[in-house]
């Protein structure tokens, strides 16, 4: 009984020691940041969030859920110049603003049309932005 013991127990814990290195995780870096509105708030802004530090970069994506068109800036975080921008008309749009060494907000706003929700985010892991 004791050796039956001491197998499951070896089992278990090579088990855990095999689901330990499967774990993959994000460097302490990597963060994401979003922001969502509706359809009687003008647009909303995203937290800060600090570019890819290897390709120094982030990904962008805008969200125009109900609205017609929605149009999202992303700004530098201490200068407030405009680093790019997006546009999105019932759809999801997004791409990679390459170049960056700092920290950026996005700022996403009711572009024309009728009224509705949508969404902006800022990612910068490596998966987003190689």
């Amino acid at each position: 009984m004791r050796a039956k013991r001491s197998a499951t127990a070896a089992v278990a814990a090579a088990i855990g020691a095999v689901a330990a290195v499967a774990v993959v995780q994000a460097p302490a870096w990597a963060s994401t940041t979003s922001c969502e509105f509706s359809y009687d708030e003008a647009g909303c802004w995203t937290g800060a969030i600090s570019a890819n530090p290897t390709y120094h970069a982030i990904y962008v994506a805008a969200s125009a859920y109900s609205a017609d068109a929605i149009r999202c800036y992303v700004y530098d975080n201490s200068t407030w110049i405009i680093v790019g921008d997006l546009r999105s008309t019932k759809h999801t749009v997004s791409k990679i603003i390459r170049g960056l060494y700092g920290t950026y907000v996005m700022d996403c706003v009711q572009d024309s049309g009728n009224h509705g929700s949508g969404e902006g985010e800022l990612h910068n892991d490596d998966f987003w932005v190689r």
